[in-house]
């Protein structure tokens, strides 16, 4: 949805085919309010699983400034891909801000060994937040080219079960995974073609980001 705006024109006497000028100021107010919807969806108390499993609910609000930040981040989307990869970048954004109100700063990419760690999230976690993130910025009128629809899991060796997000681009209908499991907390999600992920092999226990990297690392260390 595009932010409504109003033609200016110049204004004249009352004669036929022009309003009158009482009339244009009752009608300012108005279009004031309808300028102002397309934000509206943005204003929300975004829920944050973690914990795994979805064990723990924090809350990320999101405000005038948050909603504007993300108008201009998504505005220079010009096309489906640019606007696929736009998107990952507001979902690193909206995990960083959730980092300030919720303890999932320190949610380190894939699941294993992290699970005692505090605020760490697993697929579950992750594909719940993100289809969250996906459905405040639909509402907000951020997603011109892709709609959220919801989430989808792969299971390649039956009990190796993996979620994520999912987008589906309009004009073709061909969906998307949005997998910010892949990666650290507010860093950018990985967005591919769902079937492209559906067939993908399971993912590594090993990290794709550079914290978890580091700690992979510092624990094998630990371990020697």
């Amino acid at each position: 949805m595009r932010r409504p705006h109003a033609e200016t024109g110049e204004v004249r006497g009352g004669g036929p085919g022009h309003a009158p000028a009482s009339l244009l100021l009752l009608l300012v107010p108005i279009l004031f309010l309808v300028a102002g919807t397309a934000s509206a969806g943005c204003l929300q108390e975004v829920p944050i699983c973690y914990g795994y499993g979805c064990r723990h609910t924090g809350w990320l609000p999101v405000d005038e400034g948050r909603c504007t930040a993300l108008e201009r981040w998504m505005a220079s989307a010009r096309d489906a891909a640019s606007e696929r990869e736009r998107l990952a970048g507001a979902i690193a954004l909206l995990e960083s801000w959730a980092a300030l109100h919720v303890p999932v700063g320190e949610d380190l990419a894939g699941s294993y060994p992290w699970g005692g760690l505090p605020g760490q999230q697993d697929c579950i976690d992750e594909s719940l937040n993100t289809d969250r993130f996906l459905r405040l910025l639909d509402e907000a009128g951020l997603l011109r080219w892709h709609r959220p629809a919801g989430r989808q899991r792969r299971a390649p060796r039956v009990v190796d079960v993996h979620w994520t997000a999912v987008i589906r681009e309009r004009a073709t209908g061909r969906s998307y995974a949005v997998d910010s499991w892949l990666r650290d907390n507010g860093e950018a999600a990985v967005i591919l073609p769902l079937e492209a992920w559906r067939e993908a092999e399971p993912p590594s226990d090993r990290p794709l980001s550079g914290r978890s990297e580091r700690r992979w690392s510092e624990i094998w260390q630990e371990e020697e």
